[in-house]
């Protein structure tokens, strides 16, 4: 009988082990889920974990709301000239370039002066794009060269002001 109590109890005992070890692998298994989660958590910077310096989506929102305005850049007073067709100083002769420029002041009283000054200011023109090539014109930088060099060109005829800018609203080589 003795036997039979101690072959009872082995088998209990190798009963119990399995339920004991299940219990134990349950246990770890959610500890990680779990652990996983809060490391998710913490690295996306969400919940209670938000990363140091770091925002929340809403957050971001608020502060590009808060930021100052742009200054506003003030444009003075405007000048168009009529269309200018040169040709251009390629090898062939071939071709030509025609262009529209719109110039802005830095006042008032200069306009009057500029209008006055028409001619001369056509024939710098003239004589500075006669002076291009194609391939001058055609390079990316060319285009802003040739803006700087009509200002400064211009700016050197004028007493009561200067010209602040040029602006193409038309540029065709042919």
């Amino acid at each position: 009988m003795a036997e039979e109590k101690e072959k009872k109890q082995e088998e209990e005992g190798e009963e119990k082990q399995p339920k004991k070890s299940k219990k134990k692998l349950l246990i770890i298994l959610i500890v990680v889920v779990l652990g996983g989660a809060v490391g998710a958590m913490k690295f996306l910077g969400i919940g209670p974990f938000k990363k140091a310096g770091a925002p929340a989506a809403g957050e971001v929102q608020k502060k590009e709301k808060k930021q100052p305005p742009k200054p506003k850049v003030e444009v003075g007073p405007m000048i168009t000239m009529e269309p200018i067709i040169v040709n251009l100083a390629d090898p062939s002769g071939r071709r030509y370039v025609k262009v529209t420029m719109t110039f802005e002041l830095d006042s008032e009283s200069v306009k009057k002066e500029f209008e006055e000054r028409l001619p001369q200011i056509k024939d710098l023109l003239i004589t500075l794009l006669r002076s291009k090539t194609s391939a001058e014109l055609n390079d990316p930088g060319g285009i802003f060269r040739l803006k700087e060099e009509i200002v400064s060109r211009i700016n050197t005829l004028l007493v009561t002001g200067k010209v602040k800018r040029v602006y193409f609203t038309d540029f065709v080589i042919q």
